[in-house]
């Protein structure tokens, strides 16, 4: 028998290739983003053929535990026999619910839970009025339970209706009433979204400028934490469209430019691309620009502490925020521009 065996040749060896922590972060955001296109689409069709409560608990089954073999979920259930024509929902609760709408599952999670907590409950009886055609859009509601009718069309629990609210100056396009069995509401206005929004700018904004100190404490070593804090009162915020020049080759530069946020519109397309389709797109590889500007960089430093001319253009890949400090600003705080000089020559 062993006189039998053959000696095998390995003839290609396939490299398994070496995937960075951004890449393979971005891969499961896109995955996340599929399967929540595909749950949206299960909810749809359930609401229009009026499924009935075992199957929708069944596919909630699968969700949460998709390893179990199909007799070891059915053994699982009990289902009630007078529940024969409730709500068709995926979606346990307002956070699920919200988690599956493809507007409020893209907001940062601070953002997220401070739009969940300000939601204001509200009940209505059947076939009740709830917006009027040609009325300001000011209100963002979720249907929680029970149903509502849009120009004839039912639309069942777990659906946001008048997301157009969002945008200032909006009217209603349709009436809206509430269904047969009349509805729950989770209401939130539009005054109070901006205000939201607004104050999530606003620690947007402390946070780059907590990262543009960390940025300067890396690069100027000589420089001390107060001095540090005193050059972030000197800086002035900037944001640069993608494809703008940040800086040119051969120039000396008259500001130093700190990146502590790039927006990559590459990302931001492929995440579109595949909410709006059910197919799983192929990937398109995105080569990084050799001269493209990234986080955390520094920009300027060289030409204003010392005159050197830039080794390289920086263009902007996608948006680019920061902030920069000017050399006049720095020319009258000689001591400060002193201990820099020291890091870059």
């Amino acid at each position: 028998m062993a006189e039998q065996i053959e000696s095998i040749v390995i003839t290609e060896r396939r490299a398994i290739p070496e995937r960075d922590l951004r890449t393979q972060i971005l891969e499961a955001m896109r995955e996340d983003a599929h399967r929540q296109k595909s749950h949206r689409e299960i909810d749809q069709y359930l609401s229009q053929h009026q499924s009935s409560y075992l199957i929708t608990v069944m596919l909630q089954s699968l969700n949460t535990q998709p390893t179990d073999p199909f007799w070891a979920m059915a053994e699982r259930l009990k289902v009630p026999a007078d529940l024969s024509h409730p709500d068709t929902v995926l979606g346990g609760n307002v956070e699920e619910m919200m988690k599956r709408d493809p507007l409020f599952s893209q907001l940062d999670p601070d953002v997220f839970l401070a739009v969940q907590q300000s939601l204001i409950q509200q009940e209505y009886k059947a076939n009740q009025q709830i917006f009027a055609k040609g009325s300001k859009a000011a209100t963002v509601a979720l249907v929680s339970k029970g149903s509502v009718v849009i120009n004839n069309q039912v639309v069942n629990a777990g659906h946001f209706i008048s997301k157009s609210a969002v945008y200032p100056n909006s009217v209603h396009t349709f009436d809206i009433s509430s269904g047969p069995s009349g509805c729950t509401l989770h209401i939130i206005s539009q005054d109070q979204i901006e205000k939201i929004v607004f104050e999530d700018s606003i620690r947007a904004t402390y946070t780059r400028k907590t990262d543009f100190q960390s940025t300067i404490n890396h690069k100027f070593k000589s420089m001390s934490q107060v001095e540090v804090s005193f050059l972030a009162q000197l800086s002035e915020p900037f944001v640069f469209p993608k494809g703008e020049i940040l800086a040119k080759k051969g120039t000396v530069q008259n500001k130093i430019f700190v990146v502590t946020e790039c927006f990559n519109q590459q990302d931001a397309d492929n995440q579109v691309e595949l909410m709006c389709s059910n197919q799983q797109k192929l990937k398109v590889e995105y080569k990084m620009e050799e001269n493209g500007v990234k986080n955390g960089d520094v920009i300027g430093a060289e030409g204003v502490l010392i005159g050197r001319e830039e080794k390289r253009d920086w263009i902007c890949q996608g948006i680019v925020q920061g902030y920069w400090v000017s050399a006049e600003s720095l020319k009258l705080r000689q001591e400060l521009m002193s201990k820099m000089k020291k890091d870059v020559e």
